[in-house]
């Protein structure tokens, strides 16, 4: 084996504090098994590409992270004398079964090589996507969040649809209830596509929607301890939104829903109960599903991370469980 590949086992084999994870991640990938030394120049390429697609935006823990759990992945590799473009389903299982540490952890290495897995296939190197059928370990998710599915998340929407559809066809539409119907509307689309805490979703303004070069609006966003994150949002969300929901001409400064939590949760529980769904669907079940519905489609952890506002990527890890045979990118246009 030469001395570059030796010294990738050397990096992959010492134990690191991993500083997104605050966990030793010395068993992330043990070598159980001698292979023939064989590398592929361009694997190293792929990663290199992989790392340098991520925003700049994303924590400086996360890509120090990605580039460990990568290195230990080619030196796993290496030992067994497979590379990307050969390695299996099944070789795949192997490592998700060699990971040691808590499911959440172990969930997020997995999910980390799925990313890398998904980009070697997007640029050509590999012929098929052998991640999109390994499942990752059984996570125990948030207690307080109450799984909605897609088709939960559309009954919502169709529900405040379909109140508002009603209003307007009447012979003397109510202003009050047209109000009424159409923030349920905007708010339970705005919660999903958004990812925001209610708390959060409440105190943004019109001001804090701003267009971006590609298209797309930029939402910022005031998170927990006052630290501000940016995200971008469909320009026909965002279009859509303005035109059902908002004044004709939205002064910046204020507030896009001017009500507080607990009325939030209040919108949220009746829409709920006007979609036929059990009780118990919440605000924070809204956030879960766009962690979860976005994993289920291939949007990279990170991104989940960012979108979400999380310190850790261990928090993130929560939603990983989600992570299986995906589809397109990342929510449904809903």
């Amino acid at each position: 084996m030469g001395a570059q590949s030796g010294e990738s086992v050397r990096i992959a084999e010492l134990p690191f504090h991993d500083l997104a994870f605050g966990t030793d991640c010395s068993g992330m990938a043990q070598i159980r098994g001698q292979g023939n030394g064989i590398h592929d120049p361009g694997d190293a390429e792929i990663v290199s590409g992989w790392l340098s697609a991520f925003d700049p935006l994303d924590s400086a823990n996360t890509l120090v992270l990605y580039r460990r759990v990568s290195t230990a992945f080619l030196a796993w590799l290496e030992r067994r004398a497979l590379t990307l473009r050969t390695v299996s389903a099944r070789d795949l299982g192997r490592f998700r079964d060699e990971l040691e540490g808590a499911a959440s952890t172990r969930a997020n290495r997995l999910a980390t090589v799925k990313s890398l897995l998904t980009h070697a296939h997007a640029a050509g190197h590999t012929r098929s996507n052998v991640g999109r059928t390994v499942r990752g370990p059984r996570v125990t998710v948030d207690p307080d969040a109450r799984a909605l599915s897609e088709s939960d998340v559309t009954r919502l929407i169709q529900a405040a649809e379909g109140a508002l559809r009603t209003e307007r066809a009447r012979s003397t539409p109510r202003p009050r209830f047209l109000r009424a119907a159409a923030t349920k509307l905007a708010l339970v689309r705005f919660l999903y596509v958004s990812g925001a805490r209610v708390s959060e979703a409440v105190g943004i303004t019109w001001g804090d929607l701003r267009p971006r070069a590609d298209g797309d609006v930029q939402l910022s966003i005031l998170g927990k301890a006052r630290k501000r994150r940016t995200l971008p949002l469909p320009r026909h969300f965002v279009d859509e939104l303005r035109r059902q929901y908002g004044p004709a001409e939205p002064i910046p400064t204020d507030r896009i829903f001017p009500f507080g939590a607990r009325r939030a949760q209040v919108i949220i529980a009746d829409l709920a109960h006007l979609a036929g769904l059990e009780p118990g669907v919440s605000a924070h079940c809204l956030r879960h599903a766009c962690a979860t519905h976005a994993l289920q489609r291939g949007a990279p952890v990170h991104v989940v991370q960012r979108t979400l506002g999380h310190a850790s990527l261990a928090t993130t890890g929560r939603y990983a469980h989600a992570l299986s045979d995906g589809a397109s990118r990342y929510l449904p246009v809903l």
